[in-house]
């Protein structure tokens, strides 16, 4: 009855005979997957239709994918933007350019090396001219890294497909022949595509040939005093001989052994004597005790003919200090001071033994009389050690208190012991 009427208000009849109101279940699980329960209806059309839809939503790929997930896509490679790629990446070629020289008879050109860096990471090309010693040439960064522009296209610049040996490369108006390449960029070339041409040598420079078929020039002439001067300066330079000795400081009171370094210098055989002060000695912070000069060997046996007056002392009349009037363990004066060389470090011992032949600079032992024990004084005081030593503190505190008294007035006291005789009762 209720099928036939219109679904409209007041044309809907209860079922008064219907004792069951709940809601039945739509859904149930099998083998982990919820699927719809039928209906089941008086009907077997009803059946049907249910079963129908229920093949239709529940495939085999939707059941599988609802059991064991969706499928995993492909794995895929993260692409790195280009500035992280190429990024330390430098292709480095090997090249030259000439340089024409106009205002030089004997040299009419010059074949500069440089080093050509192109930058894979932002486009961006470098020229390095590697640096020789006196060549008197602006050497360094020819040209600083940043994009150069291609001659033949308007706003084209160089690209690293624009690269290739016994290729040139038109840069600023120079023209840069490029002849070779390192490992990396010749691989790298390859695997992008490029054919790479076989390298070549760069021609040598005239001026570094000539340099190298002169050789050396034997001197012809014989050489000045001032040139046999530089000569052995500029080979004993930085050459000290250095001993160890000690002098006998006989004026002061009393006597007393002291200990010196005398270095004798080879780059102009001068000689200065410096004392070896011992840690905490007390002495003034001086050690130079001869500066550094000539010395005369017999500087005061001069003949008694000789006008000291009104001569002065040439050198051709003095004999001055050499190497081979030092030596350990002889005696050596210096402007009156006898020094006794003991000992030399091992440079001199060297140089002794390469020049002259000399083995036996071995080291003399020097040692310093013993010195007496001081005695310790023994305590004058009675009692224990705090009581003595509060007793002094006690003192002093009043040797202060009455400094300060007699410091503001003199005689005001009523106690005579702390005041002047001749100021007793007298007020200032």
């Amino acid at each position: 009855m209720n099928q036939s009427l219109p679904c409209l208000p007041g044309y809907n009849f209860r079922d008064f005979t219907k004792t069951h109101f709940g809601l039945p279940r739509t859904l149930v699980y099998s083998k982990g997957v919820p699927v719809p329960q039928p209906i089941f209806s008086t009907t077997t059309k009803r059946a049907l239709e249910l079963l129908d839809a229920q093949n239709k939503v529940l495939d085999t790929e939707k059941a599988a994918e609802l059991t064991y997930g969706p499928k995993r896509s492909p794995k895929r490679e993260i692409q790195l933007p280009r500035h992280l790629a190429m990024d330390k990446k430098v292709l480095r070629f090997s090249g030259y350019f000439r340089e024409e020289i106009f205002d030089w008879s004997r040299e009419n050109y010059r074949i500069r090396p440089v080093k050509v860096l192109y930058y894979l990471q932002d486009d961006t090309m470098e020229v390095i001219e590697p640096k020789t010693a006196n060549s008197g040439l602006l050497q360094g960064t020819l040209f600083k890294r940043h994009a150069f522009p291609h001659p033949n296209g308007k706003g084209r610049k160089y690209l690293w497909k624009d690269l290739n040996l016994r290729k040139d490369i038109m840069v600023y108006g120079i023209n840069i022949r490029l002849t070779d390449c390192d490992q990396w960029t010749r691989e790298y070339l390859i695997d992008a595509g490029l054919e790479l041409n076989e390298p070549e040598p760069i021609p040598p420079d005239p001026h570094q040939q000539q340099k190298l078929t002169m050789g050396p020039r034997k001197e012809m002439r014989p050489r000045s005093l001032e040139d046999e001067k530089l000569h052995k300066f500029l080979t004993n330079d930085r050459k000290v001989l250095r001993f160890y000795g000690i002098w006998q400081d006989i004026l002061s009171e009393p006597p007393e052994m002291r200990r010196v370094i005398l270095q004798y210098y080879l780059a102009d055989d001068t000689l200065e004597v410096l004392e070896d002060h011992a840690r905490n000695c007390g002495r003034i912070p001086f050690k130079v005790l001869v500066r550094k000069q000539k010395i005369a060997v017999d500087a005061n046996e001069l003949p008694d003919s000789f006008p000291k007056s009104y001569l002065e002392v040439k050198e051709d009349d003095m004999t001055w200090f050499k190497p081979q009037d030092l030596r350990t363990g002889k005696d050596v004066v210096i402007l009156g001071k006898k020094i006794f060389l003991y000992d030399c470090d091992e440079f001199t011992r060297h140089y002794y033994k390469a020049h002259f032949g000399i083995e036996d600079m071995e080291s003399i032992g020097v040692a310093e009389k013993p010195k007496p024990a001081v005695s310790r004084l023994a305590r004058q005081m009675r009692g224990e050690w705090s009581d003595g030593v509060s007793a002094s503190i006690h003192c002093r505190d009043i040797c202060q208190a009455t400094s300060t008294d007699h410091s503001t007035q003199v005689g005001t006291s009523s106690d005579s012991r702390f005041a002047k005789p001749h100021a007793v009762g007298t007020r200032l």
